[in-house]
């Protein structure tokens, strides 16, 4: 009685020479990197045959479970599935030693425009004491602000909520009081306006401007109003316009005749009638002035819409300053 790899040997005896050919023909040969293994892969496949030809021998009636041409008969019907399934394997095993290595980086992408820096207001110096506030970002007008707080107030809050007003406009440099409050982070201001002074020069030419230094909008609240004006007079040729928000008393032009521009400003819930006599008195001396509500303000507050406010204060001052240096709807003076 013959043996399974007689069987199987029949079998392959039994095949035409040109089928074995063609088979051949067809056969995938191997990649570069397994030329070295062919033979084992051979081997295996053969193996594989010969483990078939033994399970259709188990399944095959007892009269012909051990007659070759009847196990020649059965392996051919399914022979065909063996070069499909191997030739399968071969072109995964390619792909898969071909494939491009995936790379953790972000494509990059030539000729991408580059995002603008947004609009914000930080530390010019993280550990300078006291600290100065300015605006960063883009896009920015071309003039020079400063916004000065009150008695034991924050520069950085009152600079943020209308920041994007301000860069409409240019640069804003909000230097926070010299003498602080308590053991939290308030401050106010001493009465020395030359080391203030100083201060917000040097901010503005550390972002960058050559001197001089001159044009800026001061801008001022409650103390800081009283610090405004105090700039004003004694350099006029660097404070030109103002923005005097709940001044203590009414602010006199005394001093200040070569101010270009006033807005006088207070809250809704705040005493006006002392900003609108420095509005008169202003007026009275040639110096354009107009006065501003803070909707539903108190003293000190900015109102629930300080963008907008501030943003109709700082657009009145660009359409009636006066003189020959008149400014232009980007921010800059001509």
């Amino acid at each position: 009685m013959p043996s399974a790899g007689e069987s199987f040997a029949a079998c392959e005896r039994g095949q035409p020479d040109a089928k074995r050919a063609a088979q051949r023909q067809r056969a995938r040969p191997p990649c570069s990197k397994c030329a070295k293994s062919g033979t084992r892969a051979a081997a295996r496949r053969r193996r594989s045959i010969l483990g078939l030809s033994v399970v259709l021998a188990s399944h095959s009636p007892a009269s012909a479970r051990f007659d070759p041409t009847y196990l020649c008969r059965r392996v051919r019907s399914v022979a065909w599935v063996v070069p499909l399934v191997l030739a399968g394997c071969a072109r995964d095993r390619d792909a898969a030693g071909t494939a491009p290595p995936v790379s953790a980086e972000p494509p990059v992408v030539i000729g991408a425009a580059r995002r603008p820096d947004p609009i914000r207001m930080e530390a010019l110096e993280p550990n300078e004491a006291p600290p100065t506030f300015v605006l960063r970002g883009e896009p920015r007008g071309k003039a020079r602000l400063v916004f000065l707080h009150g008695m034991c107030g924050h520069a950085l809050g009152y600079a943020q909520s209308f920041q994007w007003s301000a860069a409409s406009k240019g640069t804003l440099v909000a230097p926070q009081g010299d003498r602080p409050c308590g053991k939290g982070p308030w401050a106010t201001w001493s009465a020395d306006v030359a080391a203030l002074d100083r201060r917000i020069v040097d901010a503005f030419q550390r972002l960058g401007d050559k001197p001089p230094i001159d044009d800026i909008v001061i801008m001022g609240y409650s103390l800081g109003a009283t610090r405004a004006e105090a700039l004003a007079r004694k350099w006029p040729e660097r404070y030109t316009r103002l923005v005097l928000l709940g001044a203590p008393k009414a602010t006199s032009p005394q001093g200040l005749t070569s101010v270009r521009g006033a807005v006088m400003m207070a809250g809704e819930r705040d005493r006006q009638d002392q900003m609108k006599a420095g509005m008169r008195a202003f007026r009275a001396a040639g110096i354009p002035a107009t006065f501003i509500v803070i909707p539903e303000a108190t003293h000190g507050a900015m109102g629930p819409a300080p963008e907008q406010t501030m943003g109709a204060a700082l657009d009145w001052l660009w359409q009636h300053s006066r003189g020959d240096r008149q400014p232009s709807p980007d921010g800059s003076v001509d």
